[in-house]
């Protein structure tokens, strides 16, 4: 609204104040319920999405147990020698393993050359290795021995070459890229081409050895460091001689692994329910309450994850001595508190550990379908989102509205405040030279008095 500086300059009448004090009250009275509704939606929609950010965190720790397997550990008592992984599937025990030597990879290397960039001649060099073959040119682009280097590393084989300077002259050094007898490099050459290429005339620096070890007592070989399949769901990696002695490797459940993800539900579960009760709780003295008191998304959140770890569930394994979270160890205290007895968890995967798991997936799978109704693009919270976002638009276009309603109002009075102060400076005028000619009158009669004494 603007203000109106001039009003009441002819009649002295403060009229600029009196319409500034009443368009103000005009304003305040039409705000106020403005006001208390757009503060409503705000504080509603901070609540909401508060909730909305303990949900997602709640869901994602449901989710992290989804299709829970219980892992393996693998623990080496020579750990500098033989180490491994297992897959969920592999069975727990314990095994002694010896490695008396770890797979090799061939190295070639060529007689010196005078000079790496002269000319080797003309015609082929046929390269083979893990049962790959490919053929170099030499003597058109390829010609020289540090073209023969970029040549074969370019040939898509599974080796490496490389000059390197011997002294002031210049050898070609091959390496397989596969260890064990399956990478012995062949190469041969045909035309003109340097002899010394061929494999047959190059000095072995390294030799191709499969590795040997064994396995409880049974002898073993490999041609990579990688071994799978040997123990049932483990890879063992061979790093070196155990030099005479024999490790032992155990494979055991991983339950750490499944109390880190139980353990993540529970603090995932702790902080929905205490953001819960901060939103929608009222204070001992009744004076003050959460934003979203009474509100039917707080209070179904409530009814869906409030008994979860008491809850049966059907997980559909035949036998399973599982039916509820509690029997594995998840409950909670008389404040509604969760936590995880790790005792009752190792002893559950001990007792049946595919029962375990099977019950903890067919939670998450429920859980999780449950509240895939809030989250999402098709969710409730989205839906919630929209809706007070539209109200907090409504109200803005209802400001723009009551502005321009109180411009008008403040036109339209300033148009009649304007004709009073002119009827008010008229009256004035008239006023003024009534009394005028009143006074005059007035001193004539005296005057007349006064000549008639004389």
């Amino acid at each position: 609204m603007s203000t109106v500086s001039s009003l009441g300059a002819g009649s002295g009448l403060d009229l600029s104040t009196l319409l500034d004090n009443l368009m103000k009250a005009e304003q305040s009275q039409a705000q106020a319920p403005l006001d208390r509704a757009q503060s409503q939606a705000q504080v509603s929609l901070s609540a909401l999405g508060s909730l909305s950010s303990s949900v997602a965190s709640f869901s994602g720790a449901v989710s992290g147990l989804s299709d829970l397997q219980v892992g393996r550990t693998v623990d080496s008592s020579l750990s500098g020698a033989v180490t491994g992984t297992a897959s969920s599937t592999a069975e727990s025990g314990s095994y002694a393993i010896a490695v008396d030597h770890v797979a090799s990879a061939q190295s070639l290397a060529t007689s010196t050359f005078a000079d790496a960039d002269a000319a080797l001649g003309t015609g082929t060099l046929t390269l083979s290795v893990n049962g790959q073959t490919a053929d170099i040119a030499i003597g058109t682009d390829t010609k020289s021995l540090r073209d023969v280097r970029d040549a074969i590393n370019s040939s898509g084989l599974d080796l490496q070459a490389v000059v390197v300077q011997d002294g002031s002259q210049y050898r070609l050094l091959l390496t397989s890229g596969q260890t064990g007898t399956a990478g012995v490099m062949t190469l041969t050459v045909s035309g003109t081409v340097d002899a010394k290429l061929a494999s047959s005339a190059m000095q072995e620096t390294a030799p191709a050895q499969d590795a040997s070890f064994s396995v409880n007592g049974l002898t073993l070989s490999s041609s990579s460091n990688t071994v799978d399949g040997v123990v049932p769901g483990v890879t063992l990696q061979l790093l070196g001689s155990t030099q005479g002695q024999t490790a032992t490797v155990k494979v055991a459940a991983d339950t750490s692994g499944v109390a880190d993800k139980l353990n993540a539900l529970v603090t995932a579960y702790n902080a929905l329910r205490t953001n819960m009760t901060a939103l929608s709780g009222v204070s001992a003295d009744g004076t003050q309450a959460g934003p979203l008191v009474g509100d039917s998304t707080l209070q179904s959140i409530e009814a869906r994850v409030g008994g979860m770890f008491g809850d049966t569930i059907d997980t559909g394994l035949a036998g399973n001595p599982f039916a509820s979270l509690v029997d594995i160890g998840l409950h909670t205290d008389q404040t509604g508190t969760a936590s995880l007895d790790s005792t009752a968890l190792d002893t559950a995967l001990g007792q049946n550990e595919a029962g375990v798991e099977a019950l903890v997936s067919a939670f998450a799978k429920r859980m999780g379908t449950a509240l895939d109704a809030y989250q999402g693009s098709d969710g409730i919270f989205n839906y919630r989102t929209t809706q007070l976002n539209a109200r907090l638009k409504d109200i803005s276009d209802q400001r723009a509205e009551l502005a321009t309603r109180l411009q008008v109002m403040q036109d339209s009075l300033r148009q009649q405040f304007t004709a009073l102060d002119a009827l008010v400076t008229q009256f004035q005028s008239t006023s003024s030279y009534l009394a005028q000619q009143l006074g005059i009158l007035g001193n004539i009669g005296n005057l007349g008095k006064s000549n008639t004494g004389a």
